[in-house]
């Protein structure tokens, strides 16, 4: 959006353009952060699984631990690792089988996906930056 703020010449007119530059703006870009942040974390999430996979390519069987909640484990072998499943990240926990090579594909297009919304975010965040600069500015003149 464009803004065109001039001077303020009251009280009440530079107490309002505070509010909206506080208020407003600058919660704007600490939403729009925290959701680049979340979107950064899940692109982590998935280059960590696509390494899994790799790893999981090479092995005929795989040994590993399997968290059963409050800090309590299990030893586990895997006879089959071509296999695994993918939680789709709904509400509904869907859980979906593929093989190794289904879900690198999947991984693939889960981050670009990623990546164009972390892009969006970062936009998003600097566009707001800059209309708070160009308010300050404005109010200034």
């Amino acid at each position: 959006f464009f803004l065109r703020v001039m001077k303020p010449q009251t009280r009440l007119e530079a107490e309002s353009l505070q509010y909206f530059i506080r208020d407003i703006m600058q919660k704007r870009v600490q939403h729009t952060v925290q959701l680049r942040k979340k979107v950064g974390d899940e692109i982590e999430a998935i280059r960590a699984l696509q390494l899994h996979i790799k790893l999981l390519k090479k092995k005929e069987n795989v040994h590993t631990m399997v968290d059963m909640g409050y800090h309590f484990y299990i030893k586990a072998k895997v006879d089959n690792p071509k296999e695994i499943f993918i939680n789709l990240g709904s509400k509904q926990q869907i859980h979906v089988s593929m093989t190794l090579e289904e879900a690198e594909t999947y991984l693939k297009h889960a981050e670009q996906r990623a990546l164009l919304s972390y892009q969006k975010h970062q936009n998003d965040a600097a566009n707001h930056a800059k209309h708070i600069e160009s308010l300050i500015m404005s109010a200034q003149q």
